[in-house]
């Protein structure tokens, strides 16, 4: 198959940068969809040694079918964890941000008159520690309260990281991909 085949059927079965990952299973269903519409059982059966040589010869397009679905997770990771640090830490809150906007009408001398309106309000951050009940475990009678590490904090924290390090380990035309 020459290139331009291989990317005319790659472009059919929807495997090009930027469209939706397949799981493998997809992937495969695709890939015989194409292999039953252009070779069905019965041509199989009937000529084993042209589908042989047709099989072969398509093989670079089933790799490359692979490598543009692996792409496209990537593609797909990376948008999420781009998304994911975008997000405000719980630890520090989120500041309101409003902005002033004409309202469309005017003040007396003619002049616009604006009025200010909240865009994004204000989140106030988590406490850094929290108070957890301590039971006994004989009686199961809260015996007290402890201060604890905030653990809604930490999970913030640990998913920050893990996108972190998806954004890390993303090949260089995958980050160009979604950058451009």
């Amino acid at each position: 198959m020459t290139d331009a085949e291989i990317e005319a059927l790659l472009a059919a079965a929807g495997l090009v940068p930027g469209a939706a990952p397949l799981t493998k299973q997809q992937l495969t269903d695709r890939i015989m969809a194409i292999l039953d519409r252009d070779w069905p059982l019965a041509m199989r059966e009937a000529s084993p040694v042209d589908y042989a040589a047709w099989r072969d010869a398509a093989e670079p397009a089933r790799l490359r079918a692979v490598e543009a679905n692996l792409f496209n997770i990537r593609l797909a990771a990376y948008r999420q964890a781009v998304a994911r640090l975008a997000l405000f830490r719980l630890a520090e809150g989120r500041a309101e941000v409003s902005e002033t906007l004409a309202t469309g009408d005017l003040d007396a001398v003619g002049q616009p008159v604006f009025e200010t309106v909240i865009v994004q309000a204000a989140i106030a951050p988590l406490p850094a520690q929290i108070e957890r009940s301590v039971v006994d475990p004989l009686s199961g009678e809260q015996t007290g309260s402890e201060s604890v590490a905030n653990p809604a904090i930490a999970e913030d924290e640990a998913a920050r990281a893990t996108a972190q390090a998806v954004i890390a380990a993303t090949p260089a035309a995958v980050v160009a991909f979604a950058t451009a």
